[in-house]
This record gives C-alpha cells, sequence and structure tokens, in this order.
C-alpha cells in the first residue's frame, strides 16, 4: 500500500468514525430527552381524529394532559367523548339527560368531576319525586357548532335512549360556527335553508383529499404519537400557528380570538341573517330529533364572558361600545324563538351575571383581572347551580316529560 493510499484509508476511517459517533451521540441525546420527558409525565396524545360526518371526533380510550389555558389530566371514554363510560343499555329506575355543546361543555379546563355537567347530577337526584337515579351522558365537543351537535344526536346519542336530550348552546361562536361565510372553517358539515328545510350542503368527508389526510392522521396517531418527542414538537407547531393566526387579534376582553361580537346585535348582514336562520332550524331539528327518539328536550344558553364581566358598570360600557343597550340580544332572542315553539329554556347569563356581580368573582379564564376564556372551576360551578334551578323548575312544572316512545 503506497503512503498517500494508507492516508487516505486513515482518513476514510477516521471519517467512519466521527460520523458513527455523530449518530451515537444524537441517539443518545434523543434516547436522554425522550426518558426525561417520560419521567415528567408529560403525555400530551393526540385527542382528535377525523371523521367524515361532523368533521372530527375524540380518539375513544386516550389520556393525557391538555395544555392550554389550564393544564389538566383528561381521558376519553371509550365511545370517543370525554366522560366516564356509560352502558349502552340504560339501567333501571334512571333519567338518562344526554348532552350536546361545544368547548364550553368538553370543558378540558377543568377536573372532569368540575364540570358543570357533572356537578348537575347530585341537585337534579335530589329535586326529582319518582326516586330515578340521574345520568348524565357527555356528548360535548371542541370546536362544534349545531350541525355537528344535531348530528352527534343522531348518530350517537340517540341509541341511549335518553329521556331528555340538554342542548348547550355558545352564543360566542355556536352562530359562526354554523356559518362558512362566517366560520370560515373548511372541516365542518354545513347546512342551508332551501325552501324551509335544512339541507346538508356540505359534508366533511365529501371534500377532496379528506379520505387521504384520515389515513395519514390514523397512521401516525398509531405508530408515532405516543413518543413524547413528536408530541413537544406538534405543541410548539400548533403553538406556533396561533400565534401567526392571532398575531393582529389583540386577546383583551373586548376582542378575543374565536368570538364575534356582533352577536350581541340585531343581524345586520346576509351572512348574519342566514346563519340565524339556520340555527334556528338546528335547534328545532334537535328537538323534533330527540321527541322522534321518544326524548324531552331542552335549550340553555351558556354565558359569554362578555355578559359576566365582574363589574356590571364594564359590560355597560362594553355594551355602549357595541351600540347596544346590554349583552344579552341572543340570549332573548332564542328565549323567544324556544318560546314560540314551546321549547324549554334556561338562560344562565341572568343568574351568573349576578352571582359575579355580587361575589365580584370572575367567572371565565384563569385571570381574575383578565376574566376571558373558558369557564374556570367557579364558572363551571355556578353554572351547575343556576342550569339545576331551572331543570327542576321545568321537571316539577311537567315540562321535561319525555313523550310517549
Amino acid at each position: 500500500m503506497t503512503e498517500n493510499s494508507a492516508s487516505s484509508h486513515r482518513w476514510l476511517q477516521g471519517w467512519r468514525g466521527n460520523l458513527l459517533l455523530l449518530v451515537v451521540s444524537l441517539v443518545l441525546c434523543v434516547a436522554v430527552a425522550e426518558l426525561a420527558l417520560r419521567i415528567a409525565g408529560k403525555d400530551t396524545p393526540e385527542f382528535y381524529r377525523l371523521d367524515p360526518d361532523v368533521g372530527w371526533r375524540p380518539r375513544p380510550e386516550v389520556s393525557g394532559w391538555v395544555e392550554g389555558e389550564t393544564e389538566t389530566f383528561v381521558s376519553i371514554n371509550r365511545e370517543g367523548y370525554r366522560d366516564v363510560d356509560h352502558p349502552l343499555e340504560k339501567p333501571a329506575n334512571t333519567y338518562r339527560i344526554v348532552l350536546l355543546g361545544d368547548s364550553m361543555t368538553e370543558a378540558v379546563e377543568v377536573p372532569l368531576d368540575d364540570t358543570y355537567w357533572r356537578r348537575l347530577i347530585a341537585p337534579l337526584q335530589s329535586c326529582r319525586t319518582d326516586g330515578k337515579a340521574v345520568e348524565v351522558i357527555n356528548f360535548g365537543v371542541n370546536g362544534y357548532g349545531t350541525a355537528q351537535e344535531y348530528l352527534t344526536l343522531k348518530e350517537w346519542g340517540l341509541k341511549y335512549r335518553p329521556d331528555l336530550v340538554l342542548l348547550a348552546f355558545f352564543t360566542g361562536n355556536d352562530f359562526t360556527d354554523n356559518s362558512l361565510a362566517l366560520g370560515k372553517h373548511e372541516g365542518r358539515p354545513y347546512f342551508a335553508l332551501e325552501d324551509g328545510s335544512l339541507d346538508l350542503v356540505r359534508r366533511p368527508g365529501d371534500q377532496p383529499g379528506f379520505e387521504a389526510k384520515e389515513r395519514w392522521l390514523d397512521f401516525r396517531a398509531r405508530t408515532i404519537d405516543d413518543i413524547r418527542l413528536v408530541q413537544l414538537f406538534r405543541r410548539a407547531s400548533r403553538n406556533l400557528r396561533n400565534a401567526l393566526k392571532y398575531r393582529f387579534s389583540p386577546q383583551t376582553r373586548t376582542e378575543q380570538p374565536g368570538l364575534d361580537n356582533a352577536v350581541f346585535r340585531p343581524p345586520a348582514t346576509p351572512a348574519w341573517v342566514a346563519t340565524w336562520n339556520v340555527t334556528e332550524a338546528l335547534i328545532a331539528a334537535t328537538a323534533d330529533a330527540a321527541h322522534a327518539g321518544g326524548a324531552a328536550f331542552a335549550l340553555t344558553t351558556l354565558s359569554n364572558p362578555l355578559q359576566v364581566l365582574p363589574d356590571p358598570a364594564e359590560r355597560l360600557r362594553v355594551a355602549r361600545s357595541l351600540g347596544v343597550d346590554d349583552l344579552t340580544y341572543p340570549d332573548r332572542q332564542l328565549a323567544a324563538f324556544a318560546g314560540a315553539r314551546s321549547l324549554t329554556d334556561i338562560p344562565l347569563v341572568e343568574p351568573m351575571a349576578a352571582y359575579a356581580a355580587e361575589h365580584h368573582a370572575a367567572l371565565h379564564g384563569t385571570d381574575p383581572q383578565e376574566p376571558i376564556g373558558h369557564w374556570n372551576t367557579l364558572g363551571n360551578q355556578v353554572a351547575s347551580e343556576a342550569l339545576a334551578r331551572g331543570l327542576c323548575e321545568a321537571m316539577a312544572a311537567g315540562r321535561l316529560a319525555p313523550p310517549a316512545r
């Protein structure tokens, strides 16, 4: 071997050795980082999967930490919703309630037993006179609009043969969630009114590329979702996307990303007129589906953060800045709509606003100085108390008796 070839051979061996050392070092670093994340208990799995009918649903039997307004451990039941497991067959001597709603109802900001619907069970049990046990089954999902809740009831909720279907309506964004023009969410189903009847004009599973995306996300969930470094990268990517999406949106009590203050005024554009009409039709269709399934129906309107600011003077200032006398327009209109159709309606805004003012308490968010976001633990408690009173009064008046099956 010549001197040059020997030198080249030594260089090649050195290059390979350095590369091997680099690879081993990287593997060790990744392994140590993964181990550290596992020891820290930071399991933050992907909680949602695509669904061709409703757009997305929680993944069944997934549990882990949700990091958002708070850090909460969340478990999804075998049906694919945030709740304990419930038998399909209703237990004997049981009054069963199926609950529909969005992120306010999924309520990942608080532990399960602190959600308003879990807190409902005891007071409803006390006010019933027939001795039946009360069971509440949650079908609330983050981001859902009334169309998704209506489809969820027909596909999954009614098979549990409820005695009552309770629709929890969040005025902050449920109207815009029912309108492609206002909500601009490509992954939702949308209905339109055609000759006075609801027509499903957009189904997520029929959109180009849906099946390929669904297969990829399912594959990713089965193979790499449990890797903590992958979870960390996904959280960082999501936070960056949200920061870019809302970089020009001031997150203050009067301008909250994802909410539209136009809801506090009568509809003034064709898009808002259309979404009000579609929303009311979807509520009526949900009630009809409940009645057809042998269940009673009730509507409850949840509080919007601005409606229950601890300072009534601040609420008035916000209302005047929006050109209205108060912030209850959507609740009053939905109550009138429900009354005209003999539907039970339980608005929560008035009792919750009264509590917030009397105790100067923030019912939304984690910062008492900036009470925006979802209900906190106290907000869930106050909401459950107000809703329980309304439901008990309706039960006593015979307005929530299931129709004959």
